[in-house]
């Protein structure tokens, strides 16, 4: 284990009761199949509309913000990357892409909720792709929508078509804005320091 001061610390009792007072609920719940375990009690029907219950593995990103320490010290270890502001840019960085991610995945799950045949969403224009199982080209339109919507773009070529998806929508642009003002004041902050330390 790990500790926030970097020492290594190798007492299996210790680093037991550590996990289970921390990650160990989280981890179960993310384990479990909850498609097998639908499949095989629930009709087709009724898993469609329990769809959102397979996001409780994504529970597990929330481990990031916990992890945070170790991973600069990864980045310093084997990335050489010892300068505080470039650590805290890459796990800004990092977890952009992982909220990207997603808000792609549940704008596409989303569709599926709201109608199966996606009528009266915005998949309802590409649902003859999405029905030949062309899963790669439904994530690349809900991963563009994605994108543009966090970085407050729209473009408005993916057409939003229900309140549901609006409400999604506006939370989604809502959350962009703070993020980007999160970004502007860590890469003013980061040449702050490169400049009071001489290295630019």
């Amino acid at each position: 284990m790990l500790t926030e001061q970097h020492d290594i610390k190798d007492d299996r009792k210790e680093i037991a009761e550590n996990y289970m007072k921390g990650w160990f609920t989280l981890d179960i719940l993310s384990c479990i199949p909850y498609g097998a375990l639908g499949e095989a009690l629930l009709s087709k029907a009724q898993m469609e509309k329990l769809v959102l219950i397979k996001l409780v593995k994504l529970l597990r990103i929330v481990k990031l913000s916990k992890d945070q320490t170790k991973m600069f010290y990864y980045m310093h270890k084997y990335m050489k990357i010892s300068n505080p502001g470039m650590q805290r840019l890459a796990f800004f960085a990092l977890i952009f892409l992982v909220g990207a991610h997603i808000t792609c995945c549940f704008w596409l799950i989303l569709a599926r909720i709201v109608n199966p045949t996606y009528h009266g969403t915005w998949a309802e224009h590409y649902a003859g792709e999405f029905k030949a199982g062309d899963n790669m080209h439904a994530y690349y339109i809900a991963a563009y929508w994605a994108l543009q919507t966090i970085t407050t773009v729209g473009y408005g070529d993916v057409d939003i078509e229900n309140n549901y998806e609006r409400i999604v929508g506006a939370l989604v642009m809502t959350a962009g804005v703070i993020l980007f003002t999160v970004a502007n004041a860590t890469i003013i902050s980061i040449a702050a320091d490169l400049d009071e330390s001489g290295e630019y």
